[in-house]
This record gives C-alpha cells, structure tokens and sequence, in this order.
C-alpha cells in the first residue's frame, strides 16, 4: 500500500466472535508479523519510510511478552530503547525458530540457530538492530467485524468525506458501495492480456514473467484518484451542492441572443441560465484552486462539445426549425454517464447541460443553421 510519506506494509488477520484474542506466538507462528518482517526488510532496502500495520478485529493478549505490550510500546510517542531492545530479542528468537522450521518462506529472515534465551543475542546483532526498527515502524490497528465494517466505515469515513467536500450525506452509502466494487472489481483482474503483453516486450529486454507482474500490479492497484472518482461518483449528484446558495454564473449576453435569434422561447432561455447556474455554482464549490483544475474542466468541456456535434448534427436531419430542434437534442444528448473518461467531479445531465450552454455564450455554437458562404463573382 503506497501512503503520502512511503511504503505501508499491511497484515490483516479476521478472527470469527467465539474466537480468543491473538497471541504472541499466534500472530508468529502463523506467519502474520514474521511475514511482515521479511518484507520490511525487503522493501527497507528499496527505499526510506516504510511502515507496517497489524490490522484485526480480534483483541491482543495481556501479560508478559504478549501482543499487547508490544502494541502499547509501539504507540508509544518515545518508547524506552531497553523495552524495544529486549522485545526485539524475544520476537528475534521466534523469527529465528519459524524460520528453521519453514526454509525458505522467509527468505530475508538468516537461517541460523536460534538461542536458547534471547538475551542471549547481543545488542549489536544485525537481525537485533533490524527487528528494533521494525517495531518502530509497525502500529497494531483494531477495527470492526466484517458485518459492521461497512456501517463504521460510511459513518466514520465516508459521510465526513462526503461533508467536507459539499456533497450529499444522504449518498454515503451509495457512494461507499461503488468503493467496494471497484475494489472487488480490480482485486480479480489479471491485467493486460498475455499476446498484448508478448508484443509490448519483444526487443526490450523485459521477460515476460515481469511484464505480467507488473501489469497485474497496475491493474490491481487503487490509488487516491481513483477511490476519489469512485466516492464522487457512486451516489446521486445533487443540482446544487447542500447548504450552499446558488451562484448566476459570468456573463450569458451572448447565449441569450443567440437563443432568441434562433426563436428559442423565454421559457427555455430561463431553463439554460438556471443549468449554467446550477454547473457554475457545483464547479466553483468543488474545484480546488490547483494546477489540474485547468485541464479538468477542459476535459469535460472538450467531451461536452463532441456531444453538442452529435446534437447538431441530429437537429439538421431533424426537419423542423433548427434552433428548437438544437434545443431539444442537446437535452437528449449531452449525457454525463456518456462520457469517455469520467470526472472526478460529481455531476449529472443538467450539469452537462450547463456546461453545453456556456460553451454557446463562449460562442463554440449558436442556435442558427451553418450559412454557406456566398461565391463572389471575380469579374466584379
């Protein structure tokens, strides 16, 4: 798991409710933070800042050199460097037995004896210092029963999100269940087909093995903007953002003449100011002032303008005044769930509407058929 500082390495353990909470030797033996371990030491030597996480709904067991001393010295803001030491040693000897006991399940775990008592291992072993900071790095993580997972994590999760960011509260759910089928959906994918990937490989010195492994990665991988996009759109959008006043959106002169000079009625005119309204209110509410806000709306002006092509392009075969047949296409064809590549905005069809009918006021259309230009005579 990437976080915003590095690397995060995660265990997750489900214990049923008839079930004890964990043990030391449990969690060991059963491979949980030994596992953890060979990989730290792996990715520690790709780069800094990796953190490891034991994340479960069962409880830890009290009492000495048990699970849940070790939590309280991982939480610990300035743990004492004689209780990291010696609970480096004990979990040090368990990493050792396992690993006599499972050859080469854990290949960056040394196999060598382990001691009789752990503070037989001296301060200065290699493994000692390596297992010392690994407990400075991992962090125990209790979290709810699988059936109330969902509830707890909409309720502490997803609705403050949702707030935050001016949406509806009342799609929480909506939204966190789009989450989840994303995630169930890339977890079962095996990315780019193998053809695809023999040709992608030929002549560049990358064996087909890897070139699987990293597709399979890629697809399998949910980063922030994707989880974003996901939450934005998985519940209804609201036309205008909750407990924010509406907003008359910049100009709109020009797209009030053009709809008259196509004989467009009050009415509609009113109903294309309240869309450019409910759009420019929703964008300005939700955009984040960022660089890449440019080249987002961008996008869902350039995909809106090729559905106004296809309006124009139905209104001309349509037979009937041009302008009330523009009209009246554009309401059945600029679609947000049309879109190629979906915004990371949540919006609905009279958003995209919105956007279709600034684009008229910025003059990339009007409500008038296409002149053909008259030839002038060169004898004249």
């Amino acid at each position: 798991m990437q976080t915003i500082h590095g690397i995060a390495l995660v265990d997750v353990k489900h214990r049923e409710p008839n079930r004890g909470p964990w043990t030391l030797e449990v969690l060991c033996s059963e491979g949980g933070l030994a596992h953890l371990f060979d990989r730290w030491i792996y990715s520690t030597d790709k780069m800094a800042d990796v953190e490891s996480f034991h994340i479960s709904n069962a409880g830890l067991r009290t009492g000495a050199w048990q699970v849940q001393k070790l939590s309280d010295l991982c939480d610990s803001p300035s743990p004492s460097p004689g209780d990291v030491l010696a609970f480096a040693r004990h979990l040090t000897c368990r990493f050792l037995t396992l690993r006599e006991k499972t050859g080469a399940r854990f290949e960056r775990i040394p196999r060598r004896p382990a001691p009789a008592r752990p503070e037989e291992l001296a301060a200065d072993d290699e493994l000692i210092l390596l297992c010392s900071d690994f407990i400075r790095s991992l962090s125990f993580v209790n979290v709810p029963h699988r059936d109330q997972i969902g509830a707890v994590t909409v309720a502490e999760l997803v609705l403050p999100y949702l707030r935050r960011h001016g949406m509806d509260g009342h799609s929480a759910q909506d939204c966190y269940d789009a989450l989840v089928k994303r995630i169930y959906k890339a977890s079962r994918t095996f990315g780019d087909r193998r053809i695809d990937l023999v040709h992608r490989t030929v002549g560049t010195g990358t064996s087909l093995a890897d070139a699987q492994h990293q597709s399979q990665v890629a697809a399998r991988t949910i980063t922030v903007d994707v989880a974003r996009e996901a939450l934005h759109n998985g519940g209804a959008s609201p036309l205008f953002p909750p407990n924010v006043d509406p907003l008359d959106a910049p100009g709109g002169a020009d797209l009030l003449r053009k709809m008259r000079d196509g004989e467009i009625s009050h009415t509609q005119r009113r109903f294309a100011e309240r869309a450019r309204s409910a759009w420019y209110t929703t964008w300005s509410t939700h955009r984040l002032d960022l660089p890449g806000d440019a080249a987002a709306l961008q996008g869902i002006e350039l995909q809106v303008i090729q559905q106004v092509i296809d309006a124009q392009r139905a209104a001309r075969a349509a037979g009937e005044p041009y302008g009330q047949a523009l009209f009246d296409a554009l309401r059945d064809t600029v679609r947000v769930e049309d879109f190629a590549d979906r915004p990371q905005l949540r919006m609905n069809n009279l958003h995209a509407l919105g956007v279709a009918f600034n684009l008229c006021d910025a003059c990339d259309f009007d409500f008038q058929p296409t002149q053909r230009a008259t030839e002038v005579d060169p004898t004249l």
